[in-house]
């Protein structure tokens, strides 16, 4: 029988990987079909006006400060602390998030390592876009902070989904279809911020969406089993889920205070949070 609890992911990897390979597909053709004898500069030279568009036209919208605060929500341990307050009401949700983090790290590091596509500010004149924070100039496919927050959004989505296709609401299977939708357009414009600040081109997010949604199923996929093989984890009891959003809360108070000049609020915000959520878990113990 399956547990009520349990976060469905049926019929979730098929289409991903079908349009994965498609894409991989037409890139390969596109390339063998062009002018460039070398896949690096015809990477970049297919990308290089496009991406200096979306870069004025999103500093245009905000501000570079605004920017930089979003993008540090695609760090990992960031948007661990904001989603670390699911550990209170719907503990699988965190857990699923928290066993797509080694799948996003091991996709992350072959992919960076073995395509070792250049960044932007290594192919482009510096003074003709916006660069934020550090100059990153190697590795850039794919987007590791777009992976990490597909892979956290895309088990919200698979949850709202299941949650509104399973309730009792009038409208629940439109709720279905737009709840996760909204997920899926707010985690767009998050990842876009690779682009505003400098650090990625556009086929970097996009594959790093793609990588990121498969990594959040297997995330599920993981923690589903370790729940029903363990029946249901009391998080409350769990010494070592207080321990990690300790730590995470602390290094994020660390580089606070560490580069307080930047005025990183999200790195603050999200230690708070962790902080919080430390001392609830706690008092559930005890009590």
């Amino acid at each position: 029988m399956k547990n009520n609890n349990e976060l469905g992911c049926k019929y979730y990897f098929f289409p991903i990987l079908m349009i994965l390979l498609l894409s991989i597909s037409i890139i390969t053709m596109l390339f063998y079909c062009s002018e460039y004898n070398d896949f690096k500069i015809a990477y970049t030279s297919w990308q290089s006006s496009t991406f200096l568009m979306l870069n004025k036209l999103g500093n245009s919208i905000l501000t570079p400060y605004i920017w930089k605060q979003i993008t540090l929500l695609g760090d990992g341990a960031v948007l661990m602390l904001f989603f670390s307050l699911f550990l209170l009401f719907k503990p699988r949700i965190w857990l699923s998030m928290l066993a797509s983090v080694p799948v996003v790290a091991i996709l992350s590091y072959i992919g960076k390592k073995i395509l070792a596509m250049p960044r932007p500010a290594a192919i482009l004149q510096p003074d003709d876009f916006t660069i934020v924070g550090r100059v990153l100039t190697h590795n850039s496919l794919p987007s590791g902070h777009t992976m990490t927050i597909f892979a956290d959004f895309s088990v919200l989505i698979i949850f709202s989904y299941q949650f509104f296709i399973n309730s009792s609401y009038k409208n629940r299977k439109v709720l279905s279809i737009v709840m996760p939708l909204l997920l899926f357009l707010l985690a767009l414009f998050m990842s876009f911020s690779r682009i505003a600040v400098g650090a990625h081109w556009q086929l970097d997010i996009y594959f790093g969406l793609l990588l990121g949604c498969i990594s959040g199923g297997i995330g599920v996929v993981i923690a589903n089993k370790i729940a029903s093989n363990k029946g249901n984890i009391n998080f409350y009891k769990s010494k070592w889920v207080i321990i990690i959003i300790a730590l995470l809360s602390i290094i994020s108070l660390v580089l606070f205070y560490r580069f307080y000049k930047h005025n990183d609020i999200m790195l603050l915000l999200s230690a708070v949070l962790g902080i919080y959520t430390v001392f609830r878990l706690m008092s559930k113990k005890i009590s």
